[in-house]
């Protein structure tokens, strides 16, 4: 009975790094495009149901106040605030929306040495908007009189412009944009057109699944999540580099010469994947842990910037292992073909080359 249990767990499946390294990767690209497929459309059903119950296009994707404008509080709460955080947040926040207004951001602050806690919502820059955060100061020094008492400058009140972050906004854009026609230069130089084309698709892949993941969660779109795609996009490019930097290396030494043989490109672009599969791995597993440290252990400001970084570790693994090189094996495979094609005569034929023509001509 117990050889039959064990005859049974080896014949078991088990998803391993050699298992992964059976699989026909290229030939089976349009199944690996079905999962970000699903997440691009999740993501905009998702947008669309957020955008469609609050009416307002911003909280389809929960755009935060980096992008939008608001109002900022920060109450000094001193040794309450190491305290009793929790308590205080709850008691400001309260109010806050009592006043049909939604916290978007809350952090712990530290001035001259004096704690205290930041709040931030949406609000407009109106006379109206400025009579009702006078109302929510006066009920906030009203929950917290001995303090108020104490401290002259218990609550600090400024509304925050989108201006400015919508400028960074645009030159982020424009840096991203600089950054991948310098990438696609350089790869076209140092490997061919077709692993520049492919290493941008990829990259604007990573860019999409960060912001799908973004929706989907509904987690607060601010400035960091510039920093988080910027951080992506150079991560990914690395990653993707090394596998074409293979693939360069194993046509070589195949001596793949007849362009438009499709088996054997497929096989070493397969080839070339599987070999750096251990590489990529152990390098995102690697930025994975010391990620994950900083979500568990760092302040919410740092978080902020973590998540968008681990939705975009994946989305590049993801890309450089089976989008990106896939990609250039078509995309290369059909524009040889095309090419082989210029070379047939009318009757259909290939035209003999010099060599043949050669071994013709001594016979």
């Amino acid at each position: 009975m117990k050889e039959e249990k064990v005859q049974t767990m080896k014949n078991k499946p088990t998803l391993s790094l050699k298992n992964l390294k059976n699989i026909n990767i290229v030939k089976n690209f349009k199944h690996w495009i079905i999962a970000p497929c699903i997440v691009f459309l999740l993501a905009i059903i998702v947008f669309a149901s957020f955008a469609g119950i609050a009416q307002d296009v911003s909280e389809g994707m929960n755009i935060g106040l980096d992008f939008t404008g608001g109002s900022s509080v920060s109450v000094q709460f001193a040794e309450l605030a190491d305290n009793d955080y929790d308590g205080c947040v709850k008691t400001v926040s309260d109010i806050i929306e009592s006043k049909g207004l939604r916290v978007g951001y809350v952090q712990k602050t530290s001035e001259d040495g004096i704690s205290g806690i930041m709040f931030r919502y949406k609000s407009a820059d109106t006379e109206e908007a400025k009579a009702v955060n006078d109302e929510i100061i006066a009920e906030i020094k009203a929950a917290y009189p001995n303090e108020s008492e104490t401290n002259e400058n218990f609550i600090y009140s400024q509304f925050i412009g989108a201006t400015a972050s919508q400028t960074l906004i645009n030159q982020a854009f424009l840096a991203v944009g600089v950054a991948c026609l310098i990438m696609l230069i350089y790869i076209v130089i140092r490997f061919e057109i077709w692993s520049g084309l492919a290493a941008v698709i990829a990259l604007l892949h990573d860019v999409i699944i960060i912001l799908a993941l973004t929706i989907i969660f509904h987690i607060q779109v601010n400035t960091t999540i510039i920093a988080a795609v910027v951080t992506i996009v150079g991560y990914s490019i690395n990653n993707t580099i090394i596998v074409f930097d293979r693939v360069r290396e194993n046509v070589k030494e195949n001596k793949i010469k007849n362009i438009g043989e499709q088996v054997k490109l497929f096989d070493v672009v397969d080839k070339s994947v599987k070999e750096t599969l251990s590489r990529t791995m152990n390098t995102t597993i690697t930025t994975l842990i010391a990620v994950i440290a900083l979500a568990i252990f760092g302040v919410s400001s740092i978080q902020e910037f973590i998540i968008p970084i681990l939705f975009g570790l994946f989305a590049g693994t993801y890309s450089s292992v089976l989008l990106a090189p896939s990609l250039y094996a078509y995309m290369k495979n059909a524009y040889d073909k095309s090419r082989n094609k210029k070379f047939k005569g009318k009757s259909g034929k290939k035209i003999a080359d010099k060599k043949d023509k050669k071994e013709t001509a001594s016979a």
